[in-house]
């Protein structure tokens, strides 16, 4: 099932008060599950027949405290508003969610210097899109065993689905890289928006 990043809820830490997440209320909740929450990076890897060509990894957004302003104010200022106050939008649960988890809430002032991540989620860096001339990827930056885990999952994957279809696919992996170098894998995408770096490796 997709969820483009939706369908979750948390992080939670266990014996605390769990901010209200919308989409509970419309979910069968007898299909929710619990998983472990890992700190870390979020990492996409593409691949096209089992080599990886692109790699994103995405520190979370985070703001920075001065000592004097409101958590609520940092983040509305990250994300452009013109007032000091979060939008009662989609976005909303996730950011009250992830401050919880870390002891905070939106009327919180940090410390100097101190930050705050205010989402987890592959994608949601909360800053207009970037217009490049050069690649994004940093496949060539990893450092050595984390290119290890990423051949490993990629090989695995590529040998299962040629199995199956008997010829080669393009698909991307979404994991969290943590502070450890572990890759922990999350899930499959079989129809990945392709980076301009695909078109090679597939010629």
């Amino acid at each position: 099932m997709g969820s483009f990043g939706t369908a979750v809820f948390g992080p939670y830490r266990a014996q605390s008060a769990r901010p209200r997440m919308p989409e509970v209320a419309n979910r069968d909740l007898s299909a929710l599950f619990a998983e472990e929450f890992i700190l870390g990076r979020n990492l996409r890897v593409w691949y096209w027949g089992g080599e990886a060509f692109h790699v994103h990894l995405q520190a979370y957004p985070t703001v920075r405290g001065d000592g004097v302003t409101p958590l609520e104010a940092l983040i509305a200022r990250r994300m452009g508003r013109e007032d000091s106050t979060l939008p009662h939008d989609a976005e909303r649960p996730w950011i009250l969610s992830s401050l919880a988890y870390q002891g905070w809430s939106v009327f919180s002032v940090l410390p100097p210097d101190q930050e705050a991540w205010i989402d987890y989620r592959y994608g949601r860096l909360y800053a207009p899109p970037s217009a490049q001339a050069h690649s994004d990827s940093v496949l060539s930056h990893l450092a050595p065993d984390v290119q290890r885990q990423v051949r490993v999952i990629g090989s695995a994957l590529h040998a299962e689905m040629l199995g199956q279809f008997g010829l080669q696919m393009l698909f991307a992996v979404d994991g969290v890289l943590d502070p450890g170098g572990r890759i922990w894998w999350l899930e499959v995408n079989s129809n990945p928006v392709m980076p301009p770096t695909g078109y090679a490796p597939m010629l």
